[in-house]
């Protein structure tokens, strides 16, 4: 069976092995060396980049250095994370609609604002780059937890507002897990790392520089969201091979966008003008997804679905707890029912594609 996806060494792990072998495993050198390559290559502030253990995390921090914000707009169709770090936070979820594109509608965004602190969490759904046009200087989060390597007219996303990317193991840049919160501002910096460590004012490491320094202070009540060196070491091993994958992965794209152009059934996703999706998912669309489905599986080809709206889960119809009720998603509702996710991996090999191809082509409508 083709996986969807597959997590692989993109080369040789010698920081990680250096580190393991090293007497620091906690956060550190390796996780300061990570944030500053980070940032060069979204073109930002070294200290704007804080890594977390995950991208859930990273997304309750951005939430929290908000603290006059009441309601946060999320979209229906994405990942159950999208959606917690604003109960963790004690904002009301408010549910809104996407686009054909399963990224957020702004206009159901714009209709549901009620003031100018609501937040609106912004999802690049698969890789592809968000329209936020509308939304620009509106308060909003953006989740880049499938978006990292995506760029929207020369500038990568989420570097104009908070931006929250995640590692775990089915990213294009895969080490179990992992995040990383980009900073709306540097000034952010030391009350992010405060509450990233239990509320602690200075990091262990920080203060075992000449001598260790058993006194600290805690200031706020903190979580438990640091990164290690240990995922920091795998991560600067794993993103030598960034470019690579994420080159990878746009070819198997273009492979399938070639091969099943045509087909009456079908429809393929596509890349606003203007930008470049880093492909972390391939969603197609059929109203015959779940008989596709099964058909590929007979195939030897696994799918999954990306999302089930949210919406839809029993936790999230309670509204004594902060959270909205979605009462009109119609597009959720009807996407949801239509989307499939094939496998794109970077490690797909040409006879892998060519049995996605031929067992999409196969099915009989």
């Amino acid at each position: 069976m083709i996986p969807v996806f597959k997590p692989e060494l993109a080369g040789p792990p010698d920081r990680l092995l250096q580190t393991l072998e090293s007497s620091w495993w906690g956060t550190g050198p390796r996780v300061a060396e990570f944030e500053y390559e980070f940032s060069k290559y979204l073109g930002t502030d070294p200290s704007r980049c804080l890594m977390l253990n995950s991208c859930t995390a990273a997304l309750h921090l951005a939430l929290l250095l908000w603290p006059n914000c009441h309601r946060v707009l999320v979209p229906g169709i994405t990942f159950v994370s999208s959606a917690l770090p604003v109960i963790y936070a004690g904002k009301q979820l408010i549910f809104v609609d996407v686009g054909d594109d399963l990224c957020i509608d702004q206009d159901d965004a714009l209709r549901k604002l009620q003031s100018e602190n609501d937040v609106i969490a912004v999802v690049h759904m698969g890789g592809q780059a968000a329209d936020i046009g509308k939304l620009l200087g509106l308060r909003r989060i953006e989740d880049c937890a499938h978006a990292l390597g995506t760029f929207a007219y020369g500038d990568h996303v989420g570097i104009y507002a908070p931006g929250c990317f995640s590692f775990q193991a089915t990213k294009v840049l895969p080490i179990g897990d992992g995040g990383m919160l980009v900073l709306n501002s540097v000034q952010d910096r030391k009350e992010a790392e405060a509450l990233a460590w239990c509320g602690i004012s200075q990091s262990t490491w920080n203060r075992s520089n000449g001598g260790y320094q058993w006194l600290y202070d805690v200031q706020s009540i903190g979580y438990k969201y640091r990164a290690n060196d240990v995922q920091a070491a795998l991560a600067l091993d794993q993103w030598a091979g960034l470019g690579n994958i994420l080159e990878r992965k746009e070819a198997v794209a273009k492979l399938y966008d070639e091969a099943l152009a045509g087909l009456e059934w079908l429809r393929l996703p596509k890349a606003r003008p203007g930008t470049k999706p880093s492909w972390q998912e391939y969603i197609i669309r059929t109203p015959l997804r779940d008989g596709l489905s099964h058909h590929l599986a007979e195939k030897g080809v696994a799918t999954t679905v990306h999302y089930y709206p949210i919406s839809q889960y029993e936790p999230f119809h309670r509204l004594d707890e902060g959270i909205l009720c979605a009462d009109s998603l119609p597009n959720c509702e009807r996407l949801w029912r239509e989307i499939l996710t094939i496998p794109s991996y970077a490690s797909m090999t040409d006879q892998e594609i060519e049995q996605v191809i031929d067992g999409v082509r196969s099915f009989q409508p």
